[in-house]
Formats: structure tokens, sequence, C-alpha cells
């Protein structure tokens, strides 16, 4: 309220405020969201495992137990 007492217009506030608004939101896109990024630590991407092989016994087993449930052949 102090500038509406200084003799400026609502409307030159309004703009100054949106002009502010508009910097540090630039400020912070551009300057302080990369430095936080780079202040934590990402851990290291761990390689994918993939499945162990079956034996020729484990298959042969898997084969020869009994289904569990409805089977659908397609």
């Amino acid at each position: 309220m102090q500038r509406v007492k200084d003799g400026y217009k609502a409307s030159r506030s309004a703009r100054l405020l949106s002009a502010t608004k508009r910097f540090f939101n630039t400020y912070t896109k551009k300057i302080i969201e990369p430095m936080i990024h780079q202040l934590y630590c990402h851990p290291p991407k761990l390689p994918k495992k993939l499945p162990k092989d079956l034996t020729e016994l484990q298959v042969d087993t898997l084969l020869e137990s009994p289904s569990i449930g409805p089977t659908r052949v397609t």
C-alpha cells in the first residue's frame, strides 16, 4: 500500500509485481533447480540380471509335473 500512498497507480504496481514474479520463476528454473539436481547424489544404475538357466533335469521335472489349473492352447 505504500506505493499507492506515494502516488503510483495500481496498474504500475501490478506490472512491477508481475515482472518480479517472472524474474524469480525464471531464475529458479534456470539457476536454482540445476544446482539442486547436482547436489543430490544419484545411485549408480545397476545392470539388469537375466534369469538363471534351467538344467535338463529341472526342465524334465517341470514337464513331468502335473499342471495346476486350466491350460489354454491358442
